[in-house]
């Protein structure tokens, strides 16, 4: 099986720019001798484009909770019940403090806003000052939700360099979890993004219920979208969430999910996040020879997440350096 198959995987995804869907569902159920072949397939993909440097980003939460959206897996959802705080838009201090850990750590950094969009014009003022005193200290993003083109030009021009926006899953699965807006939306918002010349890091989470072709789907869909980079995360079950009873997925379902990605987006830089110290565990240094390229270090919107101190010694002790970010 080995020689007939799964030793092609590489040869394939560098040669065609990616493995067939056949293939990427082969990926998804292999077991024993055949998953390290795929992970050393997946692994050699990634060193091609990438060698020793791996990414790293991070974000902060500027405005927590109350969300009108009603996507399962969110606890900032106003449709959901959950202990996440609520606040408005911060006050410019605490993202200066942690632009500046962010800077030490060569990590970019992401302001994150809770709800559809920013429709306030107070608030959209505020994240513009933000972006153009943060730019200053470090390489900013953002994920600000669903956004039309003017203000996706407003952000680059105050020094964003990349937009954050998901589409979470397959087109296929999308209306299993989020019901206030469509998939079609959120392409719409990645159209603005791309008009207005900024970079896209567009992915989402596995372990949502989804079928195994869901996940090829996905990873598919993706392919088309070419974004930049690719975050993908895990569901951490959240309790008071509509997916607070899925049973999380194992450390190996996860690896398998990283390699397909990497074999079906050779290039793109993949970068694990969101359930990657809760789902991996003590292989979380895995990541990498499945075929990811980067991590998101510190905490999640609205969950901790590894020390950073940890992280950053993982990458050191697997030989990796930490690719320039731009700051």
């Amino acid at each position: 099986m080995i020689d007939n198959f799964y030793s092609g995987l590489a040869d394939k995804a560098l040669k065609d720019n990616g493995i067939s869907r056949e293939d990427a569902q082969g990926v998804l159920t292999a077991s024993g001798p055949d998953l390290m072949q795929i992970f050393a397939q997946a692994n050699q993909v990634r060193d091609h484009f990438f060698g020793n440097k791996v990414s790293v980003c991070s974000i902060i939460n500027i405005k927590s909770g109350g969300c009108e959206e009603d996507c399962a897996f969110c606890a900032q959802s106003g449709h959901h019940e959950t202990d996440t705080p609520q606040y408005g838009i911060m006050s410019f201090d605490p993202i200066q403090e942690y632009g500046d850990k962010v800077k030490a750590w060569k990590s970019r950094m992401g302001l994150v806003s809770s709800g559809r969009g920013v429709d306030s014009p107070e608030e959209f003022d505020a994240i513009l000052e933000y972006t153009r005193k943060m730019a200053k200290i470090c390489s900013v993003d953002a994920s600000l939700g669903i956004i039309s083109q003017d203000k996706a030009m407003a952000l680059k021009t105050s020094g964003l360099s990349i937009y954050h926006h998901n589409v979470e899953t397959s087109k296929k699965y999308f209306p299993n979890i989020v019901s206030t807006h469509s998939y079609d939306e959120r392409i719409e918002t990645i159209r603005n993004v791309r008009k207005a010349g900024l970079k896209l890091c567009c992915g989402g989470i596995m372990g949502m219920g989804e079928a195994l072709e869901d996940r090829v789907d996905f990873a598919f869909e993706i392919r088309k979208i070419n974004p930049d980079s690719v975050p993908l995360n895990f569901l951490n079950p959240i309790a008071g969430t509509r997916l607070e009873c899925v049973t999380p997925i194992q450390p190996l379902e996860a690896l398998r999910a990283i390699a397909m990605f990497r074999l079906v987006n050779p290039s793109k830089d993949i970068k694990i996040c969101g359930g990657r110290a809760v789902i991996l565990r003590d292989m979380q240094s895995f990541v990498f020879f499945a075929g990811a390229s980067g991590i998101m270090i510190g905490d999640y919107l609205t969950t901790k997440g590894r020390a950073v101190d940890d992280d950053l010694a993982m990458i050191q002790d697997l030989g990796f350096e930490i690719a320039d970010n731009g700051c």
